[in-house]
C-alpha cells in the first residue's frame, strides 16, 4: 500500500497538532514545520502528496513559499490555510499557483474528506 505523504508548515501549534492527527487518522504520512523556510526546504527538497500551508508564517510567508516553488517546478498540490479572508488574499494565492484557499477557523478536521483527495 503507498502512503501518501503530507507536508503542513503552520505555527500555530494547535492548529498543527489538530491537522497532523486528523491526517494520520486518516492514513497520510505528515511531516510539519514551524517557520516558512524550514517548510519551504522541506517541500523543495522531498516528495509530498499535498502540502497544507498557512500564509504568516515566521522568516517566510506563505505566498512567497508558493511562488518559489511554482518558480522552482515543484507541481505538488498547494492548499493554503489562513486568517486572512479578503478576496485579494484568495486571488493572489491562487494566481501564484496554489490549488485552494481555505479561511480560518473553519472545520479543519473534515480537511481530508472535503478538500484532499
Amino acid at each position: 500500500m503507498n502512503v501518501k505523504k503530507v507536508l503542513v508548515v503552520e505555527d500555530d501549534t494547535a492548529i498543527k497538532t489538530l491537522l497532523k492527527y486528523n491526517l494520520e487518522q486518516a492514513g497520510y504520512q505528515t511531516t510539519t514545520s514551524s517557520d516558512g523556510q524550514a517548510g519551504y526546504e522541506l517541500a523543495l527538497n522531498n516528495e509530498y502528496d499535498f502540502i497544507l500551508l498557512d500564509v504568516m508564517l515566521p522568516k517566510l510567508d506563505g505566498l512567497e513559499i508558493t511562488k518559489r516553488l511554482r518558480q522552482e517546478k515543484v507541481m505538488t498540490p498547494i492548499l493554503i490555510i489562513t486568517a486572512r479572508d479578503q478576496e485579494l488574499d484568495k486571488i493572489i494565492g491562487l494566481e501564484l499557483g496554489a490549488d485552494d484557499y481555505l479561511t480560518k477557523p473553519s472545520n479543519l478536521g473534515n480537511i481530508t474528506s472535503n478538500k484532499i483527495k
